[in-house]
């Protein structure tokens, strides 16, 4: 099967396209990826394949004939009109304009968010924590003190929480990428930059794990996610909660982030902002959100700790010194107050 470019400049570059595979490795050399994104694209077209048995640029009844075989599968809508989502782009890339026919129905489904109580109760099992138990070093390997591996989950679920960053994100994060004012990092799915500003819950967390004198935060084996994810869910059963992950993590902090602010939320996630990503700072709306973040008690420092308890322990004794007629009256000025 030969196609033509619709631009005809471009046509010496394309030569004689017949497969995907051409227009996939255009588009590669036109446009700056990730390599995760690379190698998600590569993944689409290997599934193509499976499902047609052929990488000729489709026709719009080769892309219906593909669904009906990827249903068949047991594959969801979702999955399936991803890859052909790909394979669109891929050929624009390329100068060609690829029917995709009538899209699938996909049912949105958000998976379950983790309460902020969960979280802290798995925060809470930290000491409890065995990894990392050793690091490599240019000699051999260097056996990690058990509080610091409390330090170690300790950061990961307060990073995760305040930035939203995915497990290969957090464990790639580097020191020269944190300041005592923000954390810049590049997402490694996205290739976008992503500034938070810093605040005393964060630093106190990582300061610790200046201890450990890597380039990289966490310290740890960055390749290999198996054992942080299993420990993560070693843990959880330990704190009686269901298991968070990294992702579940990200879910939180977006979730977390919105209802602060839903502009705060999109931002965390990294969702287009269409064109108001010209005229938004980011980073200047996580700071005037940031004193509203509602962190558990357990994950403030010491001193923030004693305040939130003197504070709340007066107003109790405040609340009980009231008249039980009263405090219908006061909780409906404090619902008033807060709009």
């Amino acid at each position: 099967m030969r196609l033509t470019s619709r631009n005809d400049c471009e046509h010496d570059f394309l030569g004689e396209i017949v497969n995907l595979d051409d227009c996939l490795a255009i588009y590669v050399a036109r446009t700056q990826l990730a390599s995760r994104t690379i190698g998600k694209l590569r993944h689409g077209l290997a599934a193509w394949l499976r499902w047609t048995g052929s990488l000729a640029v489709p026709t719009v009844a080769v892309i219906e004939s593909a669904r009906a075989t990827a249903l068949s599968l047991g594959l969801s809508p979702t999955t399936i009109e991803a890859v052909i989502a790909d394979l669109v782009t891929i050929c624009a890339a390329a100068g060609f304009v690829l029917d995709r026919g009538r899209p699938l129905k996909r049912r949105s489904r958000c998976r379950p968010v983790p309460e902020l109580d969960a979280v802290a109760r798995l925060y809470a099992v930290a000491d409890q924590c065995r990894y990392p138990s050793r690091l490599a070093t240019e000699t051999g390997f260097e056996v990690v003190a058990p509080e610091m591996s409390a330090h170690w989950l300790r950061a990961v679920i307060v990073l995760g929480l305040w930035t939203g960053l995915r497990l290969q994100d957090l464990l790639h994060l580097r020191w020269d990428s944190v300041t005592d004012e923000r954390i810049v990092w590049q997402a490694s799915k996205t290739s976008k930059e992503h500034r938070f500003p810093m605040c005393s819950v964060v630093r106190s967390h990582l300061e610790p794990l200046k201890q450990f004198n890597r380039p990289t935060v966490l310290a740890c084996n960055a390749t290999n996610t198996t054992a942080q994810r299993n420990e993560l869910h070693r843990l959880c059963e330990i704190a009686g909660v269901q298991p968070i992950t990294a992702q579940a993590l990200r879910r939180a902090s977006v979730t977390t982030w919105a209802t602060v602010s839903p502009e705060a939320g999109r931002i965390i996630h990294g969702t287009g902002l269409g064109v108001l990503a010209h005229y938004y700072d980011g980073e200047r709306i996580l700071r005037a959100c940031a004193d509203r973040f509602p962190w558990p008690t357990e994950m403030l420092p010491p001193d923030q700790r004693d305040t939130r308890q003197r504070s709340e322990a007066e107003l109790l004794a405040v609340i009980r010194r009231l008249d039980p007629s009263r405090i219908a009256d006061l909780t409906k000025v404090a619902v008033a107050f807060s709009g």
